[in-house]
């Protein structure tokens, strides 16, 4: 069986963030992205900016 990544999602939070929070926040942002900003790349979310590294 062969697996094939779709991509790579890093997420920097403070531990003060509730995991609610953290997570309504990643809904909203992932929103603002495209199937393709996903696919093959690297994706690393913290709470000001998200930055992607296109393979």
């Amino acid at each position: 069986m062969m697996l094939k990544a779709f991509g790579i999602v890093t997420v920097h939070f403070p531990n003060e963030m509730s995991t609610i929070e953290v997570n309504r926040y990643l809904l909203e942002r992932f929103n603002d992205l495209s199937e393709n900003d996903f696919k093959g790349n690297l994706i690393i979310v913290e709470p000001r900016k998200i930055r992607i590294r296109r393979k």
